[in-house]
């Protein structure tokens, strides 16, 4: 079960470097799947999945595919609160787009 955003100040979406082996590349991939009810409204088409638990990740950067797609679905909305840019936190951070 994924752990709500809310409860840690940040989280991190993967980025993977395209290039040859070796080269630093200039263009990265993300995988997406489809968006929740939350994202759907900004980005109707996908959001980047998000992993939260130590589990996911470990299964996420060691298993086959065939196991590992399955972490390829949206995070809960119910897990998530959208705050608009500028908004302080909780922890009393500002809301920010990057």
């Amino acid at each position: 079960m994924a752990g709500p955003i809310t409860a840690s100040p940040t989280f991190e979406t993967s980025a993977f470097p395209i290039g040859p082996a070796g080269r630093r590349a200039r263009t990265v991939r993300l995988l997406t799947c489809e968006a929740n009810s939350v994202v759907k409204p900004i980005h109707p088409k996908a959001m980047s999945i998000i992993l939260t638990e130590p589990e996911e990740i470990e299964l996420w950067l060691t298993a086959d595919w065939k196991d590992a797609k399955a972490l390829q679905r949206p995070f809960p909305a119910e897990a998530m609160t959208l705050l608009p840019v500028g908004q302080q936190t909780e922890a009393g951070q500002q809301a920010t787009l990057f």
